[in-house]
């Protein structure tokens, strides 16, 4: 997910929040004279974001993949764990009926400093630690197609996320490959705002921030600037090599991952440009079906 290559005629990322898609906002056209290659047979590239999930929640016991089915767990007295101790993993199912922690201070937490043991001390939103219930995987006959194309073509099972951080800067990750604002700080979290009129991005509201992690790996919370910015982007890579492209998301109006998850919006150049309003950035996302058809 984070390595993103430009090097064919027409790119195209599909989310399930968000998503992008190198294709014409007109017409179809032949796109392979615009590559690098023009032999090459690649005409599309598409990208399927499902959020929130680990290789392992998903991957567990993949056969030959490097999961695992147990976990370590730190003594908690209000969790009834009294020593260091090996948790079971327990199948469960991809609905889970509460939702764990997502911040850089959770991820940190479970990490504890590379002795990854931590998982139960982490705190849901009240301050109540999350105990034994991120002890678990996701039963693999719910997600067969994930399986099925593991099994197709390939599966990364040593790629990792750039930060331990929440679905703003995840979705950043998506389009630009990093949050990188100074040389010695990134973007992380989420923005300040809240609540069901909160928007993230440059239709934020007055006064939002966004926090920071440092090199040296201090956490900066609200210490930011407000979530509009101007870095570089997989749009101006495309852009440059005169590559089109589509970005799908739910519309902001009617939806709160449309508002919350759309990763354009955070961009200055594309928000206050052309592209916002002439199809590249396409809503509702399901208009990726029709594109295909087409």
């Amino acid at each position: 997910m984070r390595g993103l290559a430009c090097a064919f005629a027409v790119a195209a990322l599909v989310g399930c929040n968000a998503s992008f898609a190198p294709t014409s906002p007109q017409q179809p056209r032949d796109d392979r004279s615009g590559a690098p290659d023009a032999r090459s047979k690649i005409r599309h590239v598409v990208l399927v974001i499902q959020e929130n999930r680990t290789y392992n929640d998903f991957f567990a016991t993949f056969p030959g993949g490097d999961g695992t089915t147990t976990g370590k767990a730190e003594p908690d007295s209000q969790c009834g764990i009294d020593k260091e101790t090996t948790i079971t993993l327990k199948e469960s199912d991809l609905i889970t009926p509460r939702d764990l922690d997502h911040t850089y201070r959770g991820y940190d937490t479970a990490r504890d400093g590379g002795a990854m043991d931590g998982f139960d001390k982490v705190s849901y939103g009240n301050g109540v630690p999350e105990c034994r219930y991120p002890y678990q995987y996701t039963k693999p006959a719910q997600i067969q197609p994930y399986w099925d194309m593991a099994k197709q073509y390939v599966l990364a099972e040593h790629m990792f996320t750039t930060q331990g951080s929440s679905s703003f800067t995840a979705h950043q990750d998506l389009i630009a490959g990093g949050t990188v604002i100074q040389p010695n700080e990134a973007l992380i979290d989420l923005p300040s705002c809240s609540g069901s009129k909160c928007i993230w991005g440059c239709d934020a509201p007055p006064g939002t921030h966004t926090s920071l992690i440092t090199k040296s790996d201090d956490f900066e919370p609200g210490k930011g600037p407000f979530p509009c910015l101007s870095y570089a982007t997989l749009r101006d890579r495309l852009d440059a090599k005169g590559v089109s492209w589509r970005y799908y998301v739910p519309p902001m109006c009617c939806s709160a991952y449309g508002k919350l998850l759309s990763a354009f919006d955070a961009i200055k150049a594309v928000r206050y440009g052309s592209q916002w309003t002439d199809g590249h950035i396409s809503s509702p996302q399901t208009n990726i079906f029709r594109d295909i058809t087409s």
